[in-house]
């Protein structure tokens, strides 16, 4: 027998009595209920920090106004797992055992949720059924990929955060803030780039990763950037989300950044000192003129081009993970040689190098034809 727990007491709430039977309901809650009471309506009141005290299958919600905040509140606040809140509409779907939504839909839902140029055509609805285990995607019921325990997204921090409920995201600790977390992973330990941390921005992390993890599917992240989960927009997605879309891409990655009037090159231009931007692009148009001089055409086109793929964020194979460091590394490292960092420059500046790495993530996914699948970014205040 399900077993579910009930937040929101309201009008929903009264209007689908008649899906609720008693003997499934654990108890009630609502922020708005009195400290005092016991219960209501004949069902048991629990209070929110103690919902994780008790057996449950489900904890239903069925307030419609800001739901998205309601369930990330509920999943950041109170570690409830995201994947055990569910809406009163698909709790009706479980309770009249059929999808909510024609099957056929999730393939349009998916497909159009920040899928770049032609890969919409990678991802098949009849992928899905391979696992007899329930999955919602926007309010969209099918079976789907249980998540694989051995994949990873790393978290990049250089300072505290809350991190993702979700037992698949790691903290990596960077930078100064490192030292404060021996006990944890962290950079200064195995093969690393610590000291260049300051300059090379999230690329040291991405060194530590590729030296001393071996996770099968591994990803990046930061602090307070995210990839949007698809089954409960405003909150970080999932592995099992992840694991689906792998299955058809090579990657994912942060949706696509579009500047209007300037090129790649001259957004970051005016962005940064000019003596920063000249002397380390003259270093750039060197190295590609030289060591990587058959992917000079690719290097001038994203860099005069109007697009390029953000934040250095992304989840992928080891394999695939493995291949860009060998390609990456190389020029980071003749940049962190080449490229007089001056104390004059104001500390954003300093960064140059890091800001060169991050639109070299887009040279590389161009140049291998790689198909990526892009994901609008969730920014959390974790201040």
């Amino acid at each position: 027998m399900m077993r579910i727990i009930i937040y929101g007491l309201g009008k929903r709430f009264q209007n689908n009595l008649e899906l609720i039977k008693k003997e499934t309901v654990v108890g009630v809650c609502d922020q708005m209920l009195s400290e005092s009471s016991y219960e209501y309506m004949g069902f048991p009141i629990i209070k929110l920090e103690s919902v994780l005290k008790f057996e449950f299958d489900f904890l239903v919600v069925t307030p419609i106004k800001e739901k998205e905040k309601i369930i990330s509140n509920l999943s950041l606040s109170y570690e409830i797992p995201v994947e055990k809140i569910i809406c009163i509409e698909q709790f009706k779907g479980l309770v009249e055992k059929k999808p909510i939504f024609p099957k056929q839909d999730v393939y349009s839902v998916l497909t159009n949720y920040g899928v770049y140029g032609n890969y919409k055509n990678y991802f098949k609805a009849d992928k899905i059924d391979e696992k007899k285990t329930v999955a919602l995607i926007r309010g969209y019921r099918y079976q789907y990929i249980q998540g694989n325990e051995d994949s990873v997204i790393f978290v990049v921090s250089h300072r505290d955060y809350v991190k993702p409920p979700d037992g698949n995201y790691v903290s990596l600790w960077v930078g100064k803030e490192a030292q404060y977390h021996l006990r944890e992973i962290n950079e200064l330990t195995g093969d690393n780039l610590s000291k260049y941390n300051e300059i090379i921005n999230e690329c040291s992390a991405l060194y530590w990763i590729w030296k001393n993890d071996e996770n099968p599917v591994v990803g990046l992240n930061h602090y307070r950037r995210y990839f949007e989960s698809l089954e409960n927009p405003g909150l970080p997605i999932q592995m099992w989300e992840i694991d689906l879309i792998l299955k058809n891409f090579d990657m994912v990655v942060a949706k696509h950044v579009w500047f209007e009037i300037k090129s790649v090159k001259d957004q970051l231009k005016t962005e940064i000192c000019e003596e920063a931007y000249e002397t380390s692009y003259k270093v750039l148009l060197d190295i590609f003129s030289n060591e990587y001089s058959s992917d000079e055409e690719v290097f001038k086109n994203v860099m005069s081009g109007s697009m390029f793929f953000p934040c250095e964020m992304f989840v992928m194979k080891r394999e695939l993970l493995n291949k860009y460091c060998e390609w990456l590394f190389p020029i980071v490292f003749i940049m962190i040689d080449k490229i007089d960092i001056k104390d004059e420059w104001d500390s954003y500046s300093r960064r140059v190098i890091g800001f060169w790495i991050e639109r070299l993530f887009t040279v590389w996914i161009l140049k291998n034809n790689n198909k990526a699948f892009e994901l609008p970014v969730l920014v959390r205040d974790n201040s």
